[in-house]
């Protein structure tokens, strides 16, 4: 398909110690076998297998069936297919068979499905959003959209490679951590959420005040996540238009 290739090297992994100090940091790619390439000074480079390194890079390891959409919001195709935070690419297995990873940038939108229904929505995430890269850490993260409505939480995942000693220090280890960016979406803006925390995602929603009674009723701290979504569910079906 021409809108999709295989690549190999692909920027934006760094390798770091525990603690503060840095070990090594430098653009990574990946490998067709399932392993990150790290390089570090002197042109020196090496591959770490993923089975080495614990934790996964895939935001799901199972395949999937999503739908792929371009940049103008054009229908590519639907395919098999998984994301990897460590690299964000979006890896696809083609009409013949073939797993591949589709170019930076031609895709803008993959909407995940559950099962084999096409209305049953799993999660979506953005790549190109204007709004999201002029404020995010990491520039070309997949956005995930938390929840459905007029307002939404979004979610961009760095999913970082770093080192440790073992025990006495006779070997590395190696494992995944997660970098997290938070936005909320008010209609057509976007706003990028320093701390997701009560104070901050209230002050951005009109009216927020008013549900004042009924997150004590059902005795949301907004500690989880899941918290913060299922106000906002509730916001978006209760609040009334023009407010």
């Amino acid at each position: 398909m021409k809108f999709l290739f295989l690549i190999t090297f692909i920027m934006g992994v760094q390798l770091f110690a525990d603690g503060q100090v840095s070990l090594e940091q430098g653009a990574g790619g990946q490998t067709k076998d399932g392993a990150l390439i790290v390089y570090g000074a002197n042109n020196f480079n090496y591959s770490i297998p993923y089975e080495k390194i614990k934790g996964s890079p895939f935001w799901q390891s199972q395949w999937n069936r999503a739908i792929f959409y371009d940049w103008r919001d054009s229908l590519i195709g639907t395919y098999p297919a998984k994301i990897n935070f460590a690299t964000q690419e979006v890896y696809y297995i083609s009409k013949n068979g073939e797993e591949l990873s589709a170019i930076q940038g031609l895709i803008n939108k993959v909407t995940f499905l559950k099962g084999e229904a096409d209305d049953q929505v799993l999660s979506i995430f953005i790549n190109d959003i204007g709004e999201v890269k002029k404020k995010a850490n990491c520039q070309h993260c997949y956005v995930q959209e938390m929840n459905e409505g007029n307002v939404k939480l979004m979610k961009s995942t760095s999913r970082l490679l770093k080192v440790g000693d073992s025990l006495f220090g006779t070997q590395k280890r190696y494992y995944f951590a997660d970098e997290l960016e938070y936005f909320l979406q008010v209609e057509d803006k976007i706003y990028r959420i320093k701390k997701l925390d009560k104070e901050t995602v209230l002050s951005l929603l009109p009216t927020a005040i008013s549900y004042e009674a009924w997150i004590k009723e059902k005795g949301l701290r907004f500690r989880k996540e899941s918290e913060f979504i299922d106000f906002i569910n509730h916001y978006n079906t209760t609040r009334r238009k023009g407010e």
